[in-house]
């Protein structure tokens, strides 16, 4: 599962409500949970370019921006309808980029 992308059930930090949001899986860890990348269609915003062209699977409609500083934790129950999948060589790229700008 890790390197696709979902629609998901995105609570708000205060947990009053959710938003459906595009995510990306990056990191299994543990059986049922995964760190996640937000995705935005806000070129305007930091983070790393990810276009339709990066998919081996489905298709972008916008240029997308993965928020790096918005990652986090998400159960695989919250997991709403997946959307596609990465090119492993592209998640790669991604993964090293992610890294660099935690640095």
């Amino acid at each position: 599962m890790v390197g696709e992308l979902y629609l998901a059930k995105i609570y708000f930090t205060d947990e009053s409500s959710f938003k459906i949001r595009p995510i990306l899986l990056y990191f299994e860890y543990r059986d049922e949970d995964f760190l996640y990348l937000p995705l935005t269609t806000n070129l305007s915003l930091s983070g790393i370019q990810l276009h339709s062209d990066d998919l081996a699977i489905g298709k972008l409609a916008h240029t997308s921006i993965l928020l790096i500083p918005k990652f986090g934790t998400i159960h695989k129950s919250l997991l709403v309808k997946p959307l596609g999948v990465v090119k492993a060589d592209v998640f790669e790229r991604k993964r090293r980029k992610f890294h660099d700008n935690e640095s």
